[in-house]
């Protein structure tokens, strides 16, 4: 059911007591700008329990006012957007939510808002905002997991060690095939050359491995980083999910 539809059945004397609150109450969790639990406290002390069904069609007359007006600046809120977007610009910036952020009961008084100095009065909330597309861009979990599997594979220093092992032993491989085709070397010679391949190549190998591990330190603290942001943002989204924004 939509918004309109539970604000008529809220409004239809015909209907239950209890069948009322609950349509108002579906009403609350569509249309909450403090947050479901401090918008329904501002509601009661401003008109009392919901009990009663004079408080109760009050209270629905001051949302659906508050709701029109919100519904007004969020209209012009898209319009902005459509002409930054226009120009260029595709996210939205804090300059461009402030104006909304920091104000609070949207129509005021007049559309059922605190009094001014009431213990309910408050700005409206980020959870509220987003619901309108008003709110900060923040990488979500999946995004932080696409830039882990992103970053460039890093190879363990076995890998870097018997790489550079390989590509030399290739290449004493091609000297020794050119030194037979060109000339008929002793067996001092191939002795001489092995043993310094050899040596050459755990001396290379060794080399490697140690300018290698600065970059795996490197490597590796940015994958943590990144784990360690998937699983706090992973955390807020939890928290934001069991917030008093949503219906307890």
């Amino acid at each position: 059911m939509s918004f309109a539809s539970d604000a008529r059945a809220v409004r239809d004397p015909s209907k239950p007591l209890h069948l009322r609150v609950a349509a108002w109450r579906r009403c609350l969790c569509r249309y909450a700008p403090y947050g479901f639990g401090s918008t329904l406290r501002h509601l009661r002390e401003r008109f009392g329990s919901l009990d009663d069904p004079a408080a109760l069609e009050s209270a629905m007359s001051a949302l659906k006012a508050s709701r029109r007006v919100w519904l007004a600046q969020v209209a012009r809120f898209q319009q902005g957007r459509r002409a930054a977007k226009a120009q260029g610009r595709r996210r939205v910036h804090a300059v461009d939510l402030a104006p909304y952020r920091d104000q609070g009961w949207p129509g005021g008084v007049a559309a059922g808002g605190p009094l001014p100095g009431s213990r309910t009065d408050q700005w409206v909330v980020d959870e509220f905002l987003a619901r309108y597309g008003m709110a900060l861009w923040t990488p979500q979990p999946v995004n932080h997991r696409r830039r882990l599997r992103r970053l460039p594979p890093v190879d363990s220093a076995a890998a870097t060690f018997f790489g550079s092992v390989g590509c030399g032993g290739f290449l004493l491989g091609v000297i020794a095939l050119v030194a037979v085709l060109c000339a008929d070397p002793p067996a001092i010679a191939w002795w001489s050359l092995a043993v310094a391949g050899v040596l050459t190549l755990l001396v290379v190998a060794r080399r490697e491995v140690v300018s290698g591990a600065d970059q795996r330190r490197s490597a590796h603290a940015e994958r943590v980083r990144i784990v360690m942001l998937a699983e706090a943002a992973e955390r807020r989204c939890r928290a934001d999910r069991l917030r008093s924004f949503n219906p307890r």
